[in-house]
């Protein structure tokens, strides 16, 4: 279970998600240059931190050292196009419906997408007048994401044992399939019943002798 709290020192949002044992916290948004791969800024990593303290007790001491990695990523806003000014600018999504007809989408993040997918249906439906045609309203609420039926905990015992072709005693020799146990589990967790088809055909042509010599050698 995360946090989220919008009652930050200058009133931006800050997040708290567990994630692989560890836990990210963010975020910052703030004016950047566009650039193909920024990076995240030491004001901005000292701003995440100062605000982490607030919510831990007084003895625990979190330190620039203690931060694992930090990413950045570029957030374009959408302008309202019925706008006048800068105010016109739109942090989440926004849809529209031009002089022809057609609707569009525009903005928003993917952790909102059902709503934008809800939102735009509807706003489609009416504009093109379909509500004698459409049997029900937007059903991505009951869509279930790719990878997720079939999916149970012990999952990653039987794709170890399909993938490198030994028992679970020997899971660790699986690091010179997918570079790291934790890595797997890390696919396991993102693509859920996908994961093989993510790994793709290859891995599975790896014999076990294979496997377990260039296991030997990395040792």
């Amino acid at each position: 279970m995360g946090l989220l709290d919008p009652s930050t020192s200058d009133g931006r949002v800050i997040f708290f998600l567990p994630w692989q044992g560890n836990t990210i916290a963010g975020t910052t948004d703030s004016p950047a240059p566009v650039q193909v791969d920024p990076k995240a800024q030491e004001e901005e990593i000292r701003w995440v931190l100062e605000e982490i303290r607030r919510y831990l007790s007084p003895d625990i001491k979190v330190r620039r050292g203690d931060v694992l990695s930090a990413w950045s990523g570029l957030r374009p806003l959408v302008r309202n196009p019925n706008a006048s000014n800068t105010e016109g600018l739109v942090r989440n999504h926004m849809i529209h419906v031009g002089l022809s007809g057609m609707v569009t989408i525009a903005g928003g993040k993917w952790t909102t997408y059902r709503a934008m997918a809800q939102e735009t249906v509807d706003v489609a439906i009416k504009v093109f007048r379909l509500e004698g045609k459409v049997k029900s309203g937007c059903i991505t609420d009951s869509l279930r994401l790719v990878g997720s039926d079939g999916w149970n905990r012990n999952m990653f015992i039987g794709l170890i044992q399909r993938v490198g072709g030994f028992s679970v005693s020997n899971a660790f020799c699986v690091l010179t399939v997918c570079c790291s146990m934790g890595w797997l589990l890390t696919l396991l967790n993102t693509f859920r019943t996908a994961t093989e088809i993510v790994l793709g055909p290859s891995v599975h042509l790896r014999s076990q002798q294979e496997i377990l010599g260039r296991c030997t050698a990395s040792v």
